[in-house]
């Protein structure tokens, strides 16, 4: 995991420069720095926000952690991801709650309300997608285009559509729909929510597989959280909360080959892998 951790910051740092010195790779979306599309971006560069500030805490390096943690949640924000900038907030607002720090929690809620009403509201189709735009907007006339239209409306629907078409087994990974034109051109098709995904490709049978594997790793972490350290815990609570929130927005959850797919996975192992013979080892 920490290889990865270490990865993103990499990522996330070389795709600050880009952004200050305007250049591009020509990624889909918003701003996508080494990435592909800037709905990847936005997340990880919330996840590198999440560990940077999570470090100035007790780092020597203090400054240096919250000018980087700074700079991470622009690009969340300029990568034009709503559903990561409420997944950050979520995350940002659960580090500040390990850290009691009040002031600043009562900061985060309200402006994850605004984010989420501004994604809520609104007609259900904006028009837009990257795909059929023959140039990459600008970041700010991105975000003023989006506005408060829920863009993920249509692809909620479908799969909604699609478990009742087949709630016991599901329609399987093969027979989803491309819902509001957005099947990509290598014949993907995006969930627009994990969950929803879940229902839609396995079932009932598949979301009750889910809620095992959830029931038992919640029966893990109430015997053995407070024996992770308290570093590890300050990456990890943030970090899967930052995962559980976008996953209503993205639908990556079964997505082979995603990063953060790898990256979330990870985690859930991790916290799976918590013996008390592991005890003090994981100081992150």
């Amino acid at each position: 995991l920490m290889m990865h951790v270490i990865g993103i910051h990499v990522l996330v740092g070389v795709s600050i420069m880009m952004f200050f010195t305007g250049v591009s790779l020509g990624g889909q979306g918003g701003f996508s720095g080494l990435t592909a599309h800037a709905m990847i971006m936005s997340p990880l560069a919330g996840l590198a926000g999440l560990d940077a500030y999570r470090r100035a805490g007790f780092s020597k390096h203090r400054s240096s952690w919250l000018a980087y943690a700074a700079a991470a949640g622009l690009v969340v924000v300029v990568a034009g991801s709503r559903g990561a900038v409420i997944a950050s907030l979520g995350g940002l607002a659960v580090l500040a709650y390990q850290r009691r720090q009040v002031k600043l929690l009562w900061m985060v809620i309200p402006l994850a309300a605004v984010w989420l009403g501004l994604f809520l509201a609104g007609p259900e189709r904006d028009g837009y997608l990257p795909d059929e735009e023959p140039e990459v907007h600008p970041w700010l006339e991105r975000l003023s285009h989006k506005g408060a239209r829920n863009t993920r409306a249509e692809h909620w629907q479908a799969r909604w559509q699609e478990f009742r078409r087949s709630p016991i087994f599901g329609v399987g990974f093969q027979h989803a729909e491309g819902a509001g034109g957005a099947r990509s051109l290598t014949g993907g098709v995006e969930p627009g929510s994990s969950y929803l995904a879940i229902l839609s490709m396995t079932g009932v049978v598949g979301a009750a597989g889910f809620a095992i594997l959830g029931s038992g790793l919640l029966h893990t972490l109430s015997q053995q959280w407070k024996l992770l350290n308290w570093k590890t815990r300050q990456l990890l609570a943030p970090w899967c909360t930052l995962f559980l929130l976008q996953m209503v927005f993205e639908g990556y959850l079964m997505g082979v080959g995603s990063w953060l797919c790898l990256m979330f996975w990870l985690c859930v192992g991790t916290l799976f892998d918590s013996p008390p013979s592991m005890k003090g080892r994981r100081d992150w």
